[in-house]
């Protein structure tokens, strides 16, 4: 009699048997792929996918994906856990509210794919949540220890943005720098700051991807921070005409998702291009020959 030393197949795959006997005067006969042992033992392998940030601003869904650990052994379905990781208690969501002592898990909708309904979870603002998945395959096996688990933080706050340079109402002979200051008390960070410059004579702004002026408006961006400085490039300063209206507006977001925006045009600032400088001088002239 033989047998097959089950442990010491592979989990989650099809382990092909071959035998080979022997006589004892050394004659031997082999048969290849006999046997095909599909061996498995735990469940579905799971991750998920949202929420993807440390900070969110807004959640509608959590949500993520199962996957097989062969193929006869399929996701039934997902399940998830939330904890209020800011509450003393650390209690845990029920399905109606933040009331549970023990972790609850509560079944997701789908199977390779799943998503979990969070628009109607009470959340509190700039509170710390942590949520945890787990799935079963079609033959009961579920996903094994430790679970996968993303933490996240509310933060609704809007940063802040302020315009130092240029100066309302001033004039301008070199365009040469836009900056200001920016702050946030959500949390999640500055990251980019947006900048705007409409020509006030007819109402176009400057289009930094097309490099010229136009009715759509398009920021010129750069990275946030509390001191931040943006230089105006080369086509805008020599598009700007003396004389000439302009107007400058920023806004920043932070780095949670969906990103929080600062108001549109709160800083803002009007400036009058004046051309101060005469051309160059013309240090080499050639003659051209022919008639005139």
């Amino acid at each position: 009699a033989w047998g097959v030393n089950f442990a010491a197949l592979e989990d989650g795959a099809s382990n092909y048997i071959s035998v080979r006997a022997a006589d004892r005067a050394g004659n031997t006969a082999t048969a290849n792929d006999v046997l095909r042992i599909l061996k498995n033992t735990v469940g579905p392998t799971v991750a998920i996918t949202s929420p993807a940030g440390a900070y969110v601003s807004t959640i509608t869904a959590f949500a993520g994906t199962a996957a097989e650990m062969n193929e006869q052994s399929p996701p039934a379905y997902a399940e998830i856990s939330l904890q209020d990781l800011t509450d003393p208690a650390s209690w845990y969501y029920d399905g109606a509210a933040f009331a549970a002592g023990a972790e609850t898990w509560l079944q997701a909708v789908g199977q390779a794919s799943w998503s979990f309904d969070a628009s109607t979870v009470p959340f509190s603002p700039a509170a710390q949540y942590k949520v945890r998945a787990r799935a079963r395959d079609i033959n009961g096996l579920e996903t094994p220890a430790p679970y996968p688990a993303v933490s996240f933080r509310f933060s609704q706050t809007a940063p802040t943005v302020s315009l130092s340079t240029p100066i309302g109402g001033s004039t301008v002979s070199v365009f040469g720098e836009i900056s200001g200051t920016a702050a946030d008390a959500g949390g999640a960070g500055l990251l980019e700051t947006e900048i705007y410059v409409k020509r006030i004579s007819d109402s176009k702004w400057w289009n930094s991807q097309a490099g010229d002026w136009g009715e759509t408006m398009v920021a010129s961006a750069t990275a946030a921070s509390a001191l931040w400085t943006f230089a105006p490039g080369p086509l805008l300063r020599g598009s700007l005409v003396h004389n000439q209206q302009y107007f400058v507006t920023v806004r920043v977001k932070d780095a949670a998702s969906p990103a929080n925006y600062s108001a549109f045009a709160v800083p803002g600032a009007t400036f009058t291009c004046v051309d101060s400088l005469n051309p160059q001088a013309v240090t080499q002239f050639t003659a051209s020959t022919g008639s005139l």
